[in-house]
């Protein structure tokens, strides 16, 4: 896998924990504009419990939503570029 991430520097430890071990890649921005946020770097590395979930109690998904608009803000472009590119603001 070829690590991109503008949120983490390495792919070996959840975000969230810091854990090590079996770890999913999660999409901060999800749904329609998946692609954009893998094309944007705007993901990270959970545990399988973690991702799980976020994906299904929706656990830390808002968080992770802003922090993925703040290392965009601050790596790529301004809030209004933010806006214009995934139609909402975290912010």
């Amino acid at each position: 896998m070829k690590w991109k991430s503008i949120m983490q520097d390495t792919p070996d430890r959840s975000y969230l924990s810091g854990r090590f071990g079996v770890l999913h890649k999660h999409h901060c921005i999800h749904g329609p504009n998946r692609k954009k946020a893998e094309q944007d770097g705007l993901y990270v590395m959970l545990t399988i419990d973690e991702h799980r979930r976020l994906h299904d109690l929706g656990e830390n998904d808002f968080y992770l939503k802003e922090e993925a608009q703040r290392a965009y803000e601050k790596t790529i472009g301004s809030r209004d570029d933010f806006r214009a590119r995934y139609h909402v603001s975290y912010l």
